[in-house]
């Protein structure tokens, strides 16, 4: 016989278990999605208009991770500015990942000419520095940045 016919095969000797869900408590998954909750509404707050310039906030879920997002300051000129935003909460151990992205609040000043972004420069448990880059004219532009950073 072949071997693994006769039952003497080493993967006949393995036991693989059922797969099965890990165990949640109820009250951790309904607190996790209140946090999911929260950060939606945030983001559709920030999706709306008016501009909004002034929110910061944090979120702990269950397992320990820390979401945190803050609207940066507002430039309304033509000029790259550098900005160094302090985190709402410190993080206490790492920091996994940093998200900026720009806004234009004010559509009125936009040109079609004129892109303006920011990217994260570099980060600490206790904030984030951002670098407003500009190409195209020298035309003054209104924008704002969403930071949202990712830890424990």
């Amino acid at each position: 016989m072949a071997n693994g016919t006769n039952g003497n095969s080493p993967i006949d000797s393995v036991k693989i278990p059922k797969p099965r869900a890990p165990f949640v408590q109820q009250n951790d998954v309904l607190q996790d999605v209140s946090v999911f909750r929260s950060l939606q509404a945030v983001v559709t707050t920030l999706s709306a208009a008016p501009p909004v310039t002034d929110i910061s906030t944090s979120a702990t879920f269950t397992n320990g991770i820390v979401m945190q997002w803050v609207v940066g300051p507002t430039d309304s000129d033509a000029a790259e500015h550098t900005h160094v935003v302090t985190w709402p909460t410190p993080f206490t151990k790492v920091v996994f990942t940093i998200q900026v992205t720009t806004t234009r609040p004010n559509e009125a000043d936009s040109h079609p000419d004129d892109i303006f972004e920011y990217q994260v420069v570099s980060w600490t448990l206790t904030d984030v520095t951002i670098y407003r880059a500009r190409r195209g004219d020298d035309n003054p532009v209104t924008t704002a940045s969403l930071i949202l950073g990712v830890g424990f």
